[in-house]
């Protein structure tokens, strides 16, 4: 009986261990991606060149859809590359917005992405400077946008701090005091 019990704890111990890891990896990303957002609002703040972005409606469809998350490439070589069909992320009236690459002319000295605008219902074009391009569209996680949009709130950042805390005050603090506490013998010898 006391093996199998210890054979629970162990488990539980190494399960607890790493969703614990996984959970404060999950939280440093968010807190270190909304401290880049809030000391550069202007840019996408990103981790290693690539910034997450959650599609929080259905105008891109059939390429992107509501709730998918989405990677952009944020490096000065990205945003340079763009090319036709690529998706681009930049800010338009404050609001960022990730719109179809259609075709592209030089300027004096800046290169002009001409965009087709997918929220309109006429298609509008428009085109947007090479300098302003925050990032290029390079891939997606289907249906994760609502979960990632979830643990960049306060209630999520709290629960991914929360969840580690309370798995390690349940091994210890009730796992360990339901042990069958082992009495302790001396033995002489004659």
């Amino acid at each position: 009986m006391a093996m199998k019990s210890s054979k629970k704890s162990i488990v539980f111990l190494i399960i607890a261990g790493v969703i614990s890891v996984l959970f404060l990896i999950l939280a440093a990303v968010n807190i270190t991606l909304a401290v880049k957002f809030q000391t550069a609002p202007q840019r996408l703040p990103s981790l290693f060149g690539t910034a997450p972005i959650v599609i929080d409606n259905e105008t891109l469809s059939p390429v992107m859809h509501k709730n998918d998350l989405v990677f952009v490439r944020t490096s000065e070589g990205a945003k340079s590359s763009a090319e036709f069909g690529d998706f681009v992320a930049f800010r338009f009236e404050g609001v960022l917005l990730l719109e179809p690459v259609i075709g592209e002319e030089s300027a004096a000295e800046d290169t002009l992405y001409i965009l087709q605008n997918s929220t309109e219902l006429d298609r509008a074009f428009f085109s947007v400077s090479e300098r302003d391009i925050l990032g290029v569209y390079s891939r997606r996680i289907p249906k994760i946008g609502a979960v990632f949009a979830f643990m960049q709130s306060s209630v999520g950042i709290a629960v991914l701090l929360l969840v580690p805390t309370a798995l390690y005050f349940v091994y210890f603090f009730v796992i360990r005091k339901l042990k069958p506490k082992q009495k302790k013998t001396m033995f002489r010898f004659k």
